[in-house]
């Protein structure tokens, strides 16, 4: 079993924010995710994610990527909400893997193609939890008290 979890614990599962839903700019330029990488796991065993942003061109590509966020899980507070702290782990692999990020075309309400300016997408870095949703991550210490 010791074998199982340490093979888990290295095949590190990582989950990003997969978007579904239109995305629509404050001038109704509209658009969706059509492509995707997982970004590489950072040399780091915490938890957390990045959030970037960069501007939609009209063609779907992404051009000014760039990190405004990088925060890691630490505890949990006596709410039982995931206390962040400002972290640079995120950065590199998330900015590599937006590379690779697709949109379709953009187009307004009259079909003409258009760019969305300061999109803003999030990577979850997950270590035991596969589907992060509202920061739900799993701590080490939770993970373990589970075995």
């Amino acid at each position: 079993m010791t074998y199982l979890k340490n093979y888990y614990f290295v095949c590190i599962i990582f989950i990003s924010s997969f978007a579904h839903a239109d995305i629509i700019s404050y001038d109704g330029c509209k658009t969706k995710l059509a492509q995707i990488l997982t970004p590489e796991w950072p040399r780091s065993n915490y938890q957390g994610y990045s959030i970037i942003s960069f501007k939609i061109n009209e063609d779907g590509s992404i051009s000014n990527s760039k990190v405004d966020e990088s925060m890691c899980a630490m505890s949990r507070d006596e709410n039982g909400s995931i206390i962040f702290k400002s972290c640079p782990y995120f950065k590199g692999v998330s900015i590599a893997a937006s590379k690779y990020l697709k949109y379709k075309p953009p187009l307004n309400e009259s079909n003409v193609a258009c760019t969305i300016p300061n999109h803003r997408y999030k990577y979850n870095f997950s270590l035991y939890n596969i589907k992060i949703i509202d920061n739900n991550f799993i701590l080490r210490d939770e993970y373990q008290a589970n075995d």
